[in-house]
């Protein structure tokens, strides 16, 4: 890890942070609290190799960017991992789509559904396709610290796929 100056990181400051890390496990940990603590950080560059979420996802090629307040991060997610890691009776897949909309199909407790996940008004939330997502919506990440403007997924070879997401520290 390298960071300018460096003895600022004791008071959570410095002008650039840049840190390179093998594996992290992140089961457990509060994405909201991590993001916020980067405050006052000027500029942060943090890639990870291999970071275990929550429910044992595995999520690889992390990457974490902030300039100017805006946050950007990137990773790789394996679709069938996704599917392991929901509840009973929630079988959802990740939908290939080449415009970068993050689709869900599958089954919720029997009903067939479409769920497309999006930003708005700063939270992230998965709504269902059709009229009734026009007014309904189960919210996926919310915090009042973070306004998120952007969430992606493309589509890579082998059931993998590029999730991103942008946003700003409030």
């Amino acid at each position: 890890m390298r960071a300018f100056p460096a003895v600022e990181l004791l008071w959570r400051r410095a002008d650039r942070v840049e840190a390179r890390v093998r594996s992290y496990d992140a089961d457990g940990i509060d994405l909201a609290d991590e993001l916020a603590q980067t405050r006052g950080i000027g500029e942060l560059d943090v890639r990870i190799g291999r970071v275990r979420a929550t429910a044992g996802v595995t999520l690889d090629d992390v990457r974490l960017r902030k300039r100017d307040g805006v946050l950007s991060g990137r990773a790789v997610l394996d679709g069938d991992e996704l599917s392991r890691a929901l509840p009973p009776r929630v079988e959802l897949a990740l939908v290939p789509r080449r415009d970068g909309a993050i689709m869900l199909a599958g089954r919720i407790g029997g009903a067939e559904v479409q769920l497309r996940v999006v930003a708005r008004d700063g939270r992230v939330i998965a709504r269902p396709e059709g009229l009734l997502g026009v007014f309904a919506g189960y919210p996926v990440f919310s915090d009042p610290r973070i306004d998120v403007e952007q969430v992606a997924a493309v589509p890579l070879p082998g059931g993998r796929f590029a999730l991103s997401a942008r946003a700003r520290l409030t």
